[in-house]
């Protein structure tokens, strides 16, 4: 057993908190995992959150899941085996696999202050690009955008006239077609059925270029609603890094405590 008042103390605590977090990452890792593997994710998912996320956005989560969910599992694991068998070698990959954690939130702090700039204007441009690609209506990563922003287009509606879908319609259909159901008020779901009355008047609205006053159309930018979205919620992403950052160095401390007067018989096993 470990010696001392603060050995015993980092030796529970460490034992409490990692068990938690071990858990927490499988339970990750195994959310991860299933929504990669079950063809039927997209319907369950709409089922109790009330939202139809598009199939790439949720593939894209699940690889998010899967390595973070990892990440969390292995950390969690050794600190908790390690601080139980008081195992200086567990303890120091725990002490590893947390430095990584504060390296990397200061190297990703560095870089957004650095890059802010030009990571905005590869959004933009990303954005831009979605938007002139723009080929499956109701299906695409956009739609989904426009419909939980609140928005339309990268910087407004009418850039959906040179994207590809517009482009290759019929003539007669090009008369019609100026923005996807995605860009009317009336969709407040991805993949959501519009009534003809609504959708007519939001084709209208995109045609006439109305930009106030609308009834059915979106007409902000995705770009400038999103990145509202984000400087609004700075504060919020700011302190969560620091309550990370902070847990990690907690951690180091009572591994180093606890490695500093743990029983002898354990050696480095």
């Amino acid at each position: 057993m470990a010696e001392g008042m603060c050995a015993t103390c980092s030796r529970y605590l460490l034992i409490a908190f990692n068990f938690l977090f071990w858990v927490s990452g499988g339970a990750l890792l195994g959310l991860g995992i299933w929504v990669r593997v079950d063809s039927q994710v997209e319907d369950t998912i709409k089922q109790f959150v009330h939202i139809n996320l598009p199939v790439d956005v949720l593939y894209a989560a699940a690889y998010v899941f899967i390595a973070v969910g990892t990440f969390i599992f292995v950390t969690g694991f050794c600190g908790c085996c390690g601080a139980i068998r008081e195992s200086a070698c567990m303890l120091a990959i725990y002490i590893g696999c947390l430095t990584v954690v504060i390296l990397g939130e200061l190297t990703a702090g560095v870089y957004l202050a650095i890059e802010r700039t030009n990571l905005e204007q590869m959004f933009n441009e990303n954005l831009s690009s979605q938007v002139q690609n723009y080929t499956d209506p109701g299906n695409s990563t956009m739609d989904f955008l426009q419909i939980q922003f609140d928005c339309c287009g990268s910087y407004n509606y009418s850039e959906f006239n040179s994207s590809v879908y517009a482009q290759n319609l019929p003539e007669q259909s090009r008369k019609e077609w100026f923005v996807p159901d995605s860009c009317c008020v009336a969709v407040k779901v991805h993949n959501a059925k519009i009534s003809d009355n609504d959708k007519r008047t939001c084709q209208k609205e995109a045609k006439t270029m109305m930009s106030s006053n609308t009834k059915q159309l979106r007409t902000a930018g995705c770009y400038d609603k999103i990145m509202k979205m984000l400087y609004t919620n700075s504060a919020i992403l700011i302190g969560v890094g620091m309550g990370v950052a902070f847990l990690a160095v907690l951690g180091i401390i009572l591994s180093i405590c606890l490695c500093r007067n743990r029983t002898e018989y354990w050696e480095w096993e």
